[in-house]
C-alpha cells in the first residue's frame, strides 16, 4: 500500500474513532438530561400530590376495599 492510502486509512480511522466518542457523548448527553426530567417530573407529581390530598369519608372509605376488588389482594378462604 502506498503513502498516500496509508495517509487515507488512518484518517479515515481518526474519523470514525472521533464519531464514535461524539456518538457516545450525545448519548450520555442525552441520558442525562432524560433522568434530570424523570427526576423534575417525579418531585414535581409528588410535590402536588401532597398539597392536594383532600380527606373525604369517600377516600378512607376506598381504603378499606383494598383486597376486596379484585386487586391481587383478595384471600379466598
Amino acid at each position: 500500500m502506498g503513502a498516500a492510502a496509508e495517509g487515507a486509512v488512518k484518517a479515515t480511522e481518526t474519523v470514525v474513532e472521533n464519531m464514535g466518542e461524539r456518538a457516545k457523548e450525545t448519548v450520555e448527553t442525552a441520558l442525562n438530561a432524560a433522568k434530570n426530567t424523570a427526576g423534575l417530573v417525579a418531585e414535581s407529581t409528588i410535590a402536588e400530590a401532597d398539597t392536594n390530598v383532600v380527606d373525604t369519608a369517600e377516600y378512607r372509605c376506598s381504603e378499606d376495599l383494598g383486597g376486596h376488588l379484585g386487586d391481587g389482594h383478595d384471600s379466598y378462604n
